[in-house]
């Protein structure tokens, strides 16, 4: 083996180790799992994922991938019998005392800026009134809600 090809093989071997030491420690762009495990964490953080407070372009062009129609803010109102996470039931029920119809679309949450979640929901509309009467198992007071 010539001096030429020994120094090529060489730094070959030394260009691998380099390249399998930095991948391991994260700093070349992959995650360690400790990196990972606390992205995951901070992704899924029932903390963060909240109504939106304004509407904004990636919201707009989320909702838009579902729905035509336009979303907007909406008060929640439960009523003292309605029970949670059971938006159907509770606007049906709403329906035989008040008349009026249920409109089916979609909670919004946001984890700003890192994902729009869409949780499918139903809430009471009359005569252009809208009401949501289901209680939020996260206490949130205001929604946005997307017609579907």
């Amino acid at each position: 083996m010539s001096r030429n090809s020994r120094a090529k093989s060489q730094k070959k071997r030394k260009g691998r180790k380099k390249r399998n030491r930095t991948s391991s420690t994260g700093s070349a762009g992959a995650l360690t799992q400790q990196q990972a495990e606390r992205g995951i964490k901070n992704l899924f953080d029932p903390k963060k994922l909240t109504a939106p407070t304004e509407i904004n372009d990636d919201i707009r062009s989320f909702c838009r991938s579902i729905s035509d129609l336009e979303t907007f803010f909406l008060d929640v109102e439960p009523e003292p019998w309605s029970r949670q996470s059971c938006c159907n039931l509770n606007v049906n029920e709403y329906i035989r005392s008040h008349g009026g119809k249920m409109i089916c679309g979609y909670k919004i949450w946001y984890h700003k800026p890192i994902y729009i979640e869409a949780e499918r929901h139903a809430v009471w509309e009359k005569d252009g009134t809208y009401k949501d009467i289901s209680f939020n198992a996260d206490g949130e007071n205001r929604i946005l809600f997307l017609p579907d």
